[in-house]
């Protein structure tokens, strides 16, 4: 990574998104590039006016804008660095930007909604816990005198002020700092292998990310067809352009196959891989002829941004309800262990007594 992009730090998902509508903006508006991006500069503070600057004077010394891209080295994805040389080679390069910006938003969204949802069970399961070492380490020692404590499920415990303050206070810090740790790798698109995975860690988010993919890679494919790029190179070009990794591999064995003189109609195993309105338009693509291919494609783009849209508005009211049902259903569960059995145990030794 070059120095400027080591000091200034790697653009923020919302940061690339934004940089990368404008962009899309300029290229598809047929405005000159470097002048674009000096003027994104001068607009735009923080990370990704500074990104948009180091484009700007790489492109002015007679750089292309893939050859600037890959000069930021990790500080962007691999994947954008696809997306951009794939947009550049097939001559759509706004609509590459565009897809890339929307499935980047959707992620930075989910992010941020995984974050609200989990700060009421974190503050619940902080506190659960501070109450349970006090439970545990003062409350139950007061069964001593009722000879109880050998049918207590809960074990008691001895601790000094000093260990009870360390155990009180280590866990809730523990779980703030692995937040605050999983948010921060998060934010950032240099995080490498770790940073992706701690991202797909949260529910839902694989989900919309493959339906994003899945609408990038139809309007792409309906874009180079309609611009006369042949299918042997429309199909891995839209696949790397679209970001959606899962379908790299199956778009480039269909080219090789077609390449070869193989008709789709002969490959249903590998077109299986591909998304299933994708599938349909190009099985039917002969009955229904060019125009009415691309046609389909279109709807099928459509289709799937609007079920990635849906997806994460569902996302956002479920996974709150659902962590705080877990959290409060655990919570629950340990004080009935903690708090009511060690009573129904009294009431079990008072029992034997009046017997």
């Amino acid at each position: 990574m070059g120095a400027a992009a080591a000091r200034s730090g790697p653009p923020t998902l919302d940061d690339l998104a934004a940089l990368n509508r404008e962009m899309a903006a300029l290229v598809g508006a047929g405005l000159p590039l470097e002048a674009g991006l000096k003027s994104i500069a001068t607009e735009y503070r923080g990370r990704s006016g500074r990104l948009a600057g180091r484009l700007a004077e790489r492109t002015a010394a007679g750089m292309s804008l893939s050859e600037a891209v890959a000069a930021e080295g990790d500080a962007l994805p691999a994947a954008y660095r696809a997306v951009v040389e794939a947009g550049i080679r097939s001559g759509r390069l706004s609509s590459a930007l565009e897809g890339f910006a929307e499935t980047a938003a959707r992620v930075a969204e989910m992010r941020r909604i995984a974050a609200q949802a989990a700060i009421y069970p974190i503050i619940v399961l902080c506190v659960a816990w501070v109450m349970t070492v006090f439970m545990l380490s003062r409350v139950l020692h007061g069964y001593e005198t009722l000879d109880v404590e050998s049918r207590l499920w809960a074990p008691t415990l001895d601790l000094s002020r000093e260990q009870s303050g360390w155990i009180t206070t280590g866990f809730p810090l523990a779980i703030v700092g692995l937040s605050l740790i999983w948010w921060i790798r998060t934010e950032s698109t240099r995080g490498g292998r770790l940073a992706s995975r701690l991202v797909r860690w949260i529910p839902g988010v694989r989900r919309a990310m493959r339906l994003s993919g899945q609408a990038n890679f139809a309007d792409l494919l309906a874009t180079f067809l309609q611009s006369a790029v042949p299918m042997t190179e429309a199909l891995p070009l839209a696949a790397r352009a679209s970001s959606a990794v899962e379908l790299a591999a199956p778009a480039e064995e269909l080219a090789e196959q077609l390449a070869e003189g193989v008709p789709l109609t002969a490959q249903l195993r590998t077109l299986r891989r591909l998304p299933p309105l994708v599938r349909t338009a190009l099985l039917n693509s002969q009955s229904l002829g060019e125009s009415q291919m691309v046609e389909s494609l279109r709807r099928a783009s459509v289709t799937y941004r609007e079920r990635a849209a849906s997806w994460v508005a569902d996302f956002a009211v479920i996974l709150p309800v659902t962590l705080i049902l877990a959290v409060g259903l655990g919570v629950v569960a340990v004080y009935a262990v903690v708090l009511m059995q060690p009573y129904f145990a009294v009431l079990h030794e008072l029992a034997n007594w009046s017997s």
